[in-house]
């Protein structure tokens, strides 16, 4: 078979033509899988990014460290847990703490005992921490003399720590005294 000028010319433009269309199929093709990809890479859910910021709910829990008639203990550590979650504050100079929760539910309260206290409320505390609410715990605590046995050759001392006035100390910062308690 003889191929004539006229059908090596259909022959070239359907070459061509067959070769546009397959370019132009391969085009959308890949543009259609471009989209597929930008959209899927934002519609999936990554850990640290919260599809909706509206569904996760955070809670505080507040309260106070004093000790029965209300003096505040400042410097105190309280602490929370939830499963891995963990969060500590110190109290402030008025004995007040504020935790902020990142989910809402049933949390563990704890205090470190500041010096020479006990507690006389439950320590730790389990508290529910519901949405848009503030839990409060508050932690009653007891002084206790602090003794020392101070020993200089054969002469023994027994001592009471006390702060500059006298008293039991609050603060683990503050300066602490020995006051002789032995009868004179």
């Amino acid at each position: 078979m003889k191929l004539t000028k006229q059908n090596r010319k259909r022959m070239v433009h359907h070459t061509i033509e067959k070769g546009i269309t397959i370019t132009l199929i391969t085009i959308a093709l890949l543009a259609a899988i471009i989209c597929l990809t930008i959209l899927l890479g934002c519609s999936s859910s990554d850990n640290e990014i919260d599809p909706d910021p509206g569904m996760t709910q955070t809670g505080e829990i507040k309260g106070t460290v004093k000790d029965e008639n209300g003096n505040p203990y400042p410097s105190t550590l309280v602490s929370l847990a939830k499963g891995i979650e963990k969060n500590t504050r110190a109290t402030n100079e008025e004995g007040a703490f504020t935790l902020v929760t990142k989910d809402i539910g049933s949390y563990d309260v704890e205090m470190a005992l500041p010096l020479s206290t006990e507690a006389v409320s439950a320590n730790p505390n389990k508290i529910n921490v519901l949405g848009d609410q503030a839990a409060t715990v508050d932690f009653v605590i007891r002084p206790k003399s602090l003794e020392a046995h101070l020993n200089f050759g054969d002469v023994q001392l027994l001592e009471e720590i006390v702060d500059k006035d006298g008293n039991t100390p609050t603060n683990a910062n503050e300066p602490l005294f020995a006051k002789n308690i032995l009868p004179h």
